[in-house]
């Protein structure tokens, strides 16, 4: 960020670099650095909790062994050894798929919590209508001052402009992409961002000089960029992941994940589900919630080792007040699953809605809406199976003379967002001409849940060969790998004499 370097007040109190200060009320600011074969990577994050730092989904690391979080920093390069802290687990959010697709948030389970005597809590803002177009809000970060430069030891600010997504759309065309909820926009005020500023907050200053009523509205998630000059630049729009757009997630994930999270999250009047297990061998378990949109995000996910004892674990989730919402809990184990509950509330007053003893690999799913404090079963792994009713028009499990592909899916959980295409290619001109395609919400939930199709497609194969395209999309972009309820797919040439394999998978996206 470009402009004013300004100091940190330790308790001592001395200055350090610059002549602007930091007040202790702003030391909730957090440095990740991790080292890569290249170097290393420097994002910024919050401390939400004393042992729990938001970030962006994107400065996390596939390998939290090589971060260091760096607590009250100003100068990166005189952070005392007692204010670092490692990750102990990073939870990203699982609609996120790149800064300009939005849900750009993670959070950071620190190893140690912190000293609150030495640092502050961020304050993040929970109303949906701050900050109002026109606004002057401030971004924070230790990026670099210019494109491939150094970043910056010491922290640095800058005036920026909260503007609507359409009015950054007629500075920036590319904006139409990302207008979108969980996306914010600002314009250069003194500085803007760039390499290095991710994850940094962006406040909305309170009434009060001190910054003690400073709220966080965002996290930097891109800079302006100029493509043609390649680098930073002030002409362009910067954009930050939205807090009040994930503000239920972040406090879901913070109640189920943090030991000690403040009053501010409201944990106990959160629904919660509780679950109850004990036996040998590791679970996996997900709470996945549907966000506005549809998009499907995960609250909780957590893999562990029964190891003969009884584990208990509170999954909490979106408030009440903020409507009806569909969920879907899974369980998956591996070993012999001694006992298993769960309950909707706690284990020692809640309504118990599920149970199993000595179950060995025990799979479990369902899908639930919650209203005024009543579950209700949307779709049940355990109910008994139901076929799907599967029409030779609309599903083409028909007989068919060969040649032919055949497309045989096992969908997952989600078989509504499955969709897919069989064009043939024009050898000369590259044209492609649909022969049959099948729309994302052709299979409906639960009818098609975990069920099998088998696709029987006539191809005319030439006497100079023929060549032919099948597309597969998943519309929230995490393809049929993944638990709950894992799927796949595989494509099979039947000729008139023999059958060839072409592949098979699972993980794909949009």
């Amino acid at each position: 960020i470009s402009e004013y370097e300004f100091a940190w007040i330790s308790r001592d109190p001395r200055i350090l670099d610059g002549n602007t200060t930091l007040p202790l009320s702003q030391s909730y600011l957090a440095a990740i650095t991790t080292l890569t074969l290249g170097g290393g990577n420097l994002c910024g994050g919050v401390l939400v909790t004393p042992d729990t730092v938001l970030t962006t989904a994107h400065c996390v690391s596939s390998d939290t062994t090589k971060s260091v979080v760096s607590l009250g920093s100003h100068n990166l390069l005189e952070t005392p050894g007692h204010s670092r802290r490692a990750i102990l687990k990073q939870i990203v959010s699982a609609a996120y798929r790149s800064p300009f697709d939005g849900h750009d948030v993670a959070l950071l389970i620190l190893n140690q919590p912190a000293d609150l005597e030495d640092v502050a809590l961020a304050k993040l803002n929970r109303d949906p209508n701050l900050p109002s177009p026109g606004d002057k809000v401030k971004v924070l970060g230790w990026g670099q001052t210019e494109t491939g430069g150094w970043s910056r030891t010491a922290l640095k600010e800058a005036d920026m402009i909260f503007r609507s997504n359409g009015d950054c759309t007629k500075v920036d065309q590319r904006w139409d992409y990302f207008d979108q909820p969980t996306i914010m926009c600002t314009t250069y005020g003194s500085g803007s961002p760039c390499g290095g500023d991710s994850g940094g907050p962006l406040l909305l200053p309170g009434p009060n000089t001190d910054t003690v009523d400073d709220v966080v509205v965002g996290l930097t998630s891109f800079g302006g960029f100029d493509d043609r000059k390649a680098k930073c630049s002030h002409a362009f729009p910067s954009g930050h992941a939205r807090i009040s757009a994930k503000i239920n997630w972040i406090t879901s994930n913070v109640c189920s994940n943090s030991h000690d999270p403040p009053s501010d999250f409201a944990c106990d009047s959160l629904p919660v589900l509780t679950l109850v297990v004990s036996g040998t061998g590791e679970y996996e378990t997900k709470l996945n919630v549907q966000e506005d949109g549809g998009v499907y995000d995960d609250i909780v996910s957590r893999r562990l080792d029964l190891g003969k004892k009884t584990h208990e674990d509170r999954l909490f989730m979106y408030p009440t007040e903020d409507g009806v919402r569909e969920y879907v809990f899974s369980f998956k184990s591996s070993g012999e699953v001694e006992h298993y509950q769960v309950w909707l509330g706690h284990s020692f007053d809640g309504e118990l809605i599920r149970e199993s003893t000595n179950t060995v690999d025990l799979n479990d799913f369902f899908s639930f809406e919650l209203q005024n404090g009543t579950l209700t079963i949307v779709s049940d792994s355990l109910a008994p199976s139901v076929s799907p009713s599967i029409s030779p028009t609309t599903d083409l499990e028909v007989t068919v003379e060969a040649p032919y592909l055949r497309v045989e899916i096992l969908f997952d959980f989600f078989p509504e967002e499955i969709g897919w295409r069989l064009d043939s290619l024009d050898w000369r001109e590259g044209n492609a001409t649909e022969l049959e395609s099948r729309q994302p919400g052709t299979y409906p939930r639960p009818q098609f849940s975990s069920a099998q199709v088998t696709l029987n497609l006539p191809v005319e194969v030439g006497s100079k060969g023929s060549r032919f395209a099948f597309t597969i999309i998943d519309t929230n972009g995490d393809g049929l790998c993944c638990h709950p309820a894992e799927g796949h797919y595989s494509l099979t040439f039947v000729g008139k004499t023999n059958e060839t394999s072409l592949g098979s998978g699972a993980a794909f996206g949009r």
